[in-house]
Formats: C-alpha cells, sequence, structure tokens
C-alpha cells in the first residue's frame, strides 16, 4: 500500500510543481499584457511566495490534527481552479489576487504532502524517501519551463494555464483514488 500512496504523492507534487514551471517564464508576458511593470511584477511573483509562507505552516498543523489527505485534496482542487482563473484576470490587481491564492492552495499541497511521506516512510529510512520524494519538486521546476513555452508558442498563451490545471487535475484524481487517510 505504501508504494502505491507514495506514487500518487509523487505524481500530484510533480504535477502542481511542474504546472508552476510551465507559467514561470511566461508569467511576466501575461502580466506585461495587462499593463504590469516595476511594484506590480513584484507584487505578482512574490504573492505567490508570501501566501505559502504564511499558509504553510498553519496547514501543516492543521494536517498534524484532521488528516493530511483533506489537505491535499481541497490543495489540488484549489491549486487546479486557480490555474485556469488565471485566464479570466483583466486587470494587474485580479493578476495580483490570484497568483496570492494560487500560491496559498500551493501551501495546502507540497508541504502536506512531504508531511504524509514522512508519515509512511519505513523505521530508518525516512531520509532516503524525502531525498527521492523531493526529485518531484526539482525535476518538475526544471522540465516545466522547457516545456511552457514550446506550448505557449505551439497553442497559444493560456495553453500552460490550461495545462497546469490538466496536470492538477489528474493529480487530485490520483489523490482521490489512492490517498487512504492515515489514522
Amino acid at each position: 500500500m505504501h508504494r502505491r500512496v507514495y506514487i500518487a504523492l509523487f505524481t500530484a507534487v510533480f504535477a502542481a510543481t511542474m504546472g508552476v514551471g510551465f507559467i514561470g517564464p511566461l508569467l511576466p508576458l501575461y502580466a506585461r499584457d495587462l499593463g504590469a511593470a516595476g511594484l506590480s511584477l513584484g507584487l505578482i511573483f512574490s504573492g505567490f511566495s508570501v501566501a505559502r509562507f504564511i499558509f504553510m505552516p498553519i496547514i501543516g498543523r492543521l494536517s498534524d490534527r484532521f488528516g493530511r489527505k483533506p489537505f491535499i485534496v481541497i490543495g489540488l482542487a484549489l491549486f487546479a481552479g486557480f490555474s485556469l482563473a488565471y485566464l479570466k484576470v483583466d486587470s494587474i490587481w485580479g493578476l495580483i489576487a490570484v497568483r496570492t491564492l494560487h500560491g496559498a492552495a500551493s501551501g495546502m499541497v507540497v508541504p502536506v504532502a512531504q508531511a504524509y511521506v514522512g508519515d509512511i516512510a519505513p523505521k530508518g529510512r525516512e531520509g532516503r524517501m524525502m531525498g527521492t520524494f523531493m526529485v518531484s519538486l526539482f525535476t518538475a521546476f526544471g522540465i516545466g519551463p522547457l516545456l511552457g513555452g514550446p506550448l505557449a508558442d505551439r497553442f497559444g498563451l493560456g495553453a500552460p494555464f490550461y495545462a497546469m490545471g490538466a496536470l492538477t487535475g489528474v493529480a487530485l484524481i490520483l489523490a482521490l483514488l489512492f490517498l487512504p487517510e492515515l489514522g
């Protein structure tokens, strides 16, 4: 059972992180089209991280108390929704808001998935499992931008946002199907 759970967690974090990588290099172009410059660009990019900074400890504590699966599932659902919300934004402030909310959703997925891996790791193999699990994060950050650019070139600037939403939707389905709530 732990192998299936590990694969579902690995895939969920990989998919969500790769989606963020898809849009990372394209976000300044998208923001520029809305009229962003200087401070507003900084707010767009820092909003994601600031939201994670605020929400990760809170969500982590809540997941310790109420279980991991609900936070991963809700986080992935919100993450997928905010992936598509970027496409509806028509102002700089709207983009800042979506980016910040997207960061909050991300803060519900990655650290809780890491905690879940710690929960299922066999005694004495916690470091090894966490080390291999982190491959999902950093590989996705590396691959995402390489794929996001060509997606946008071939299918338009909205394509990476749709792809991010679709990938996260797949991760949500995997989490719903394969993550038991640990008791």
